[in-house]
């Protein structure tokens, strides 16, 4: 039997999001805040992340921790990014 999950389908909790990529949940919540993710939410207020929120929030981490850019600087390359993915691979090619 093999699994397959919708990467647009919201299916994890803050909690396993925030382990995941290795973030703490209040960092979640504060880029949510800001506008960098927008979980799904359940009918009872949960937030639910999505495989390609956890790929945007592996972005953000990247561009916040090793590039050094701040929240605005952040949103300012999100807006201009129309291809998560190919960033992922281009940060794994810098290695």
């Amino acid at each position: 039997m093999k699994f397959e999950i919708n990467p647009n389908e919201p299916v994890y909790v803050i909690s396993v999001a925030a382990k995941l990529v290795g973030l703490h949940e209040q960092t979640l919540r504060l880029y949510e805040k800001k506008g960098l993710v927008r979980p799904k939410r359940t009918r009872r207020n949960t937030r639910l992340y999505s495989l390609n929120d956890l790929k945007k929030l592996m972005l953000i981490k990247f561009l916040t921790q090793k590039r050094g850019l701040n929240i605005n600087g952040v949103k300012l390359f999100l807006e201009y990014t129309t291809d998560i993915d190919q960033a992922l691979e281009q940060i794994e090619l810098e290695g």
